[in-house]
């Protein structure tokens, strides 16, 4: 009697220790699938590669530094119409980059230093990127137009800034206006789109007989106009502190067709009264 109940004492403690690992095993399989065991939660990934050319006004290659270009962005949007951005540096083609899988509809433009786009190819609709392939997307080349386009940056050195007072390191300018007649005779009526950082702040209509006297503008502006008629222009600054003249500029720029013209103008200061 003592015998047999011993063996069942036994035999329980082995029964109860295998169906503690067997329970363990199985807590041990949910936790794994239901805390990142399993990747059905994660959004599958795939890239796409693009490859560009550019072609001047002439019809000939040109390079990114003949049109001004910086970088090639590839604007992709998906069903639900959000959209993402990716950038490639304009030298560097074909270039390739991890994007979310699914469909796309997709836009690819040619922009320069300042953001601002130069040329644009054709849309390429309803392209599904697979995860973990890379999708080739069509070659895009990029046709400058015969147009022109001017950047032009404002600065007072040895001053730091054109509109802070000398106490920071300022110019003290109050009011600054801009003139750009052709070289070869009559006002160039154009309107600089002012932006800082990429975004907009204003404009500035030039108006060669009566200038437009705007408030300072600082030098870490961007005064840009998209498209102008190529040839060479004759620009004038001038900036005031209060009603004196004390900063100004003239000088002489070429704008190529097809090409995108960055300059940074350094105004000179005058000892008059009042500056």
């Amino acid at each position: 009697m003592h015998a047999r109940t011993c063996a069942t004492a036994g035999t329980r403690p082995r029964r109860a220790a295998r169906r503690g690992l067997l329970f363990a095993s199985l807590v041990a399989l949910a936790v794994t699938e239901g805390c990142g065991g399993s990747n059905s939660d994660t959004p599958a990934r795939g890239s796409i590669s693009l490859a560009w050319s550019i072609t001047g006004v002439d019809h000939q290659p040109a390079t990114c530094e003949q049109v001004g270009a910086a970088t090639v962005r590839v604007r992709m949007r998906n069903r639900a119409g959000a959209a993402s951005d990716a950038s490639f540096p304009c030298g560097k083609s074909p270039s390739t980059t991890e994007v979310l899988a699914g469909p796309y509809e997709i836009s690819i433009q040619l922009l320069a230093v300042d953001g601002a786009e130069l040329a644009a190819g054709p849309e390429q609709a309803a392209v599904t990127v697979a995860g973990g392939q890379v999708t080739t997307l069509t070659p895009v080349v990029f046709v400058m137009d015969a147009k022109g386009s001017l950047a032009l940056a404002l600065a007072t050195p040895p001053s730091t800034s054109n509109c802070k007072p000398p106490t920071a390191g300022g110019a003290d300018i109050t009011a600054i206006s801009i003139t750009l007649e052709r070289a070869a005779g009559g006002c160039a009526p154009v309107t600089f789109i002012r932006s800082r950082g990429g975004a907009q702040v204003g404009t500035y209509q030039v108006n060669c007989g009566t200038p437009q006297n705007a408030g300072c503008i600082e030098n870490d502006e961007t005064l840009t106009v998209p498209s102008m008629d190529p040839g060479a222009y004759i620009v004038r600054v001038q900036g005031k502190i209060g009603g004196s003249l004390c900063w100004s500029l003239d000088g002489v720029l070429e704008v190529p067709p097809g090409s995108r013209v960055a300059r940074t103008l350094n105004l000179t200061h005058f000892g008059a009264p009042g500056c």
